[in-house]
């Protein structure tokens, strides 16, 4: 059975520059789905209460699903987005469940991240099945979900949370009691075999001001605003200032200068060409209010390692950098740079 786990260390690739100018030239990005598909039945509870402490509070968090039951995003954030609305599915509540509360929030590498998360949200207990919840939560790639619950137990036995799956092999959660504050701690419990029945709906945030660019953000390409864009139809110009002979293969890096006409945000992605080979590099962006941005395209260790190889062998080793600027109503304009190895 396959079990897909949350990376808690950061992982990077580099990808070919020119996938990223492809994705600048089309519609925006459609949202993706976090968590569990909310498929299963809910037959199990979380943050169990006690004869001794009627009540619970705790934080839950996937992390480990078998791939059948994940959303098609995954269990971690593939990058940067916001959290329009989250899910929970729910079964019918054991009698000494009096009630439940529930809040999103968000998580990397099982530490919480800074903010408040969403507000506190009555679970209705009387009404088992999936319940949708709106919200505005940024979160960065690796993010990942977490959930604070309160049950309020009735007395006279058991009260939890009942919005998990189990099964054999099925995955497992972590919980923390009491629950996460500012700072990462210890968990306090796995429970394996199990799903919590959580998912959330991530929008693209193309211009990073906290708002869906789907269903929040009537103008995704300028931060200033919410609704519609400005009603511009020119291209924004466009200067490039760079050093044709650059070092870049010693200080694993190659830089340039980009002054767009208008504000904008300004992209350069770039790809080191070698007489047989080209690697992807990493890219870099900035929003330009006024005046120009320094953008820095960093080499990584691969390429550098076949990039040096290379130049000893007397070959001719570059870079290319595919530079765009958009401006604050969507449209774009394109240049294209080399930038030769000293």
């Amino acid at each position: 059975m396959c079990v897909v786990g949350r990376l808690w260390e950061g992982t990077t690739a580099a990808g070919i520059a020119l996938a990223l100018l492809a994705l600048l030239t089309v519609p925006l990005a459609r949202a993706s789905f976090l968590g569990s598909d909310l498929e299963s039945t809910p037959d199990t509870g979380v943050c169990y209460t006690t004869g001794l402490a009627p009540e619970a509070s705790c934080t839950e968090s996937q992390l480990q699903l078998t791939r059948a039951h994940i959303a098609s995003g995954g269990l971690l954030a593939a990058s940067h987005g916001v959290i329009t609305s989250w899910r929970v599915a729910s079964g019918p509540a054991s009698p000494a469940t009096a009630g439940v509360q529930l809040r999103l929030r968000v998580l990397r590498g099982g530490a919480p991240v800074a903010g408040d998360g969403s507000p506190y949200v009555s679970l209705p207990l009387a009404e088992p099945g999936v319940h949708r919840f709106p919200t505005r939560l940024p979160i960065e790639r690796n993010g990942e979900l977490g959930l604070d619950v309160v049950v309020l137990g009735s007395g006279g036995g058991v009260g939890s949370a009942p919005i998990a799956h189990t099964d054999s092999g099925l995955g497992e959660i972590a919980e923390w009691v009491p629950p996460l504050a500012t700072r990462a701690q210890p968990v306090t419990a796995y429970q394996g075999d199990t799903e919590l029945l959580l998912g959330a709906r991530v929008e693209p945030d193309l211009d990073r001001d906290a708002y869906g660019d789907q269903s929040q953000d009537r103008c995704p390409y300028d931060p200033r605003r919410h609704t519609p864009c400005l009603p511009d139809h020119l291209r924004p110009g466009i200067e490039v200032d760079y050093d044709r002979r650059q070092d870049f293969l010693a200080t694993r890096k190659a830089s340039l200068r980009v002054r767009p006409s208008e504000f904008s945000r300004v992209v350069a992605s770039g790809q080191m060409e070698l007489p047989t080979t080209t690697w992807g590099i990493y890219s870099a962006s900035a929003w330009v209010r006024q005046g120009s941005a320094k953008l820095v395209l960093r080499i990584p260790p691969r390429a550098l390692k076949a990039g040096r190889a290379a130049l000893a062998r007397g070959a001719r080793v570059s870079v290319r950098s595919f530079v765009t600027v958009i401006d604050a109503s969507g449209n774009r304009t394109h240049r294209t740079v080399r930038i030769l190895s000293r």
